[in-house]
């Protein structure tokens, strides 16, 4: 009986694993629709990802950075606001400075810049910042 306990909880223990490694090797895009229903494009080059580490509940904040050598591939997947927005602004900077991300990959507020935001009832929140070919993830988990 005993061992029979331990085999199935080591084939559940490897099932685990293989499904986490699995997730970890897919593009993020495949995470972006699971967590917010939305679709993009996944010609794209990861340039640089932080986030708060580990969570037992998906809690935290995550930050990423791609590269799209073709800027059509993301600007036809939503409706982008063109206007300058503070309280986004903000709220990106807050997550930024609690990440502590190295200021080489931080955005900057000062170019123009283009964003979609979207927020979830549990207070959880997505900013997608998009500058030349360069798109900022930023996510917010609760």
């Amino acid at each position: 009986m005993k061992k029979r306990i331990w085999l199935v909880g080591g084939i559940i223990g490897i099932l685990i694993l293989l499904v986490g490694v699995g997730y970890l090797y897919q593009k993020y895009t495949t995470a972006l629709y699971a967590n917010w229903s939305i679709r993009l494009s996944i010609n794209y080059t990861e340039v640089y990802s932080k986030d708060s580490g580990p969570s037992f509940l998906g809690d935290g904040e995550r930050y990423h950075v791609f590269r799209y050598k073709d800027i059509n591939d993301i600007e036809n997947d939503l409706e982008w606001e063109t206007n300058k927005n503070t309280i986004v602004e903000n709220n990106v900077i807050q997550i930024i400075d609690n990440l502590k991300i190295d200021s080489k990959y931080q955005i900057n507020f000062n170019q123009t810049y283009k964003y979609y935001e979207k927020y979830s009832g549990d207070g959880s929140s997505l900013y997608l910042i998009l500058i030349d070919n360069l798109l900022y993830v930023v996510e917010s988990f609760f």
